[in-house]
């Protein structure tokens, strides 16, 4: 009973987790364009990287979506199939692997168009993590 109750909290808790939490990295690029150094055909290269992106971050998405739906079906039936639940559990790992997969292969073609010294650039001008929260300032209700 308790794995059950705690298999509950795990999926809820990851129902509503997208895939790359994180801003695309090729949003940052284009954000970044005139501090890169970026010609013209550089930018156009980037923002066709950041389509495609775009494109198989929301298939990601929707893909993660209808697999997170498929198990809270399965957690909520009647009679609980474990082996089906394992094996529900692992398409979400393997969705969760592709997802991951996919921004690696734009960080690669991103850093192979942008070289070693505007890849550089690009990382020294993000902000440290938990900066953008001390320029937001706290949370609400805090």
């Amino acid at each position: 009973m308790k794995r059950l109750i705690l298999l509950s909290l795990l999926l809820s808790a990851t129902a509503f987790a997208r895939p790359g939490g994180h801003p695309p990295l090729s949003q940052a690029v284009l954000h970044n364009a005139d501090e890169l150094g970026l010609d013209e055909a550089a930018l156009e290269a980037v923002q066709a990287i950041a389509a495609d992106e775009r494109a198989a971050r929301e298939a990601d998405r929707g893909s993660m979506k209808e697999a997170h739906e498929a198990m809270r079906a399965l957690m909520e039936a009647e009679d609980l199939d474990a082996d089906a639940v394992r094996a529900q559990h692992a398409r979400l790992e393997a969705l969760r692997a592709e997802a991951g997969a996919d921004r690696l292969e734009v960080a690669i073609e991103l850093r192979e168009l942008l070289g070693a010294d505007a890849w550089k650039r690009l990382h020294e001008l993000k902000p440290e993590r938990g900066e953008r929260r001390r320029r937001r300032g706290p949370p609400k209700g805090r």
